[in-house]
């Protein structure tokens, strides 16, 4: 949650860039952790639908990526970051 606001202000990227970035460093440690997890069958059934939403989510939010303007992407991302704060804060 803090990668991309990280990558923006720190870093000075645009929020592209930095979108592009978090998901190359998340995706292949995400990729190994489900194989730690799935090799010491600590990994339940229902966690292969969230690999498979994951998955999806990461490929069609990539493909979006490169097709919505810079100003979008910042819409987007804070109306994201928006709706998780509140979901944690309610359940």
């Amino acid at each position: 949650m803090i990668c991309v606001p990280m990558l923006t202000g720190v870093l000075k990227l645009n929020p592209k860039q930095a979108h592009a970035t978090a998901i190359f460093f998340i995706l292949p440690l995400s990729v190994a952790s489900g194989i730690f997890y799935a090799s010491a069958k600590l990994f339940p059934v229902c966690g292969w639908w969230v690999v498979l939403g994951v998955t999806l989510g990461g490929a069609v939010g990539a493909g979006l990526l490169a097709r919505i303007s810079e100003g979008a992407t910042k819409w987007v991302f804070t109306v994201i970051m928006a709706l998780s704060g509140f979901y944690l804060l309610l359940f």
